[in-house]
């Protein structure tokens, strides 16, 4: 049998019974993709359902604003590109006084402490936490933004689960060098010495 989520779909169970007769049994499969109905048909506009106590809406916010006209406080949902230093996305996010202070994406990834100001990145897909600034000095996804030039080595990065397929490892970069240091206790310097 084969299912489609949020779909209705017609199959066909085929079987034979003990004389050898040929058994063909029509499957009707209805699934809803979530267990709520509101949340099923919702079309992403705002969407208020008092009886049930539910609010649907692409994005909710809680905080304050100053004589300044400066938030300070927290938005759910699809946060777009109203704030300075901004990273967009699906998720929820603190701001301090418009800067943002904190976000936990929807893919697996969050931060914390605000953009030049010693940002902390969490990747739970690859089980590393890294500084805000960074780069290995080869990977393409540390490309400066406009350019074809990649960062130097920079920041440090602490890779939890190996997801380098190497091992776990601890790696710092600096103005004046850097190292390595894998679970073996091995340290490597920038210039691959050990």
């Amino acid at each position: 049998m084969y299912m489609l989520s949020g779909t209705v779909a017609n199959y066909s169970v085929i079987g034979r019974d003990d004389t050898g007769i040929l058994c063909v049994q029509p499957v009707l499969i209805i699934q809803n993709k979530y267990g709520s109905s509101m949340l099923n048909k919702w079309d992403g506009s705002l969407t208020i359902d008092e009886k049930n106590g539910t609010i649907l809406a692409s994005m909710v916010g809680a905080g304050i604003k100053d004589e300044n006209n400066t938030f300070s406080g927290v938005l759910m949902g699809e946060v777009s590109q109203a704030f300075k230093d901004n990273h967009n996305g699906l998720g929820l996010y603190g701001f301090h006084q418009s800067d943002q202070s904190f976000g936990f994406n929807i893919d697996g990834r969050a931060f914390i402490g605000k953009a030049g100001h010693g940002r902390i990145w969490f990747d739970g897909n690859n089980g590393t936490i890294t500084s805000g600034t960074y780069s290995d000095g080869v990977s393409d996804k540390y490309k400066i933004i406009g350019t074809d030039d990649i960062r130097p080595q920079q920041g440090m990065e602490i890779d939890l689960d190996g997801s380098d397929n190497i091992s776990s490892s601890i790696k710092m970069f600096g103005p004046i060098g850097g190292f390595v240091i894998d679970t073996k206790g091995i340290m490597t310097d920038v210039y691959g010495n050990s």
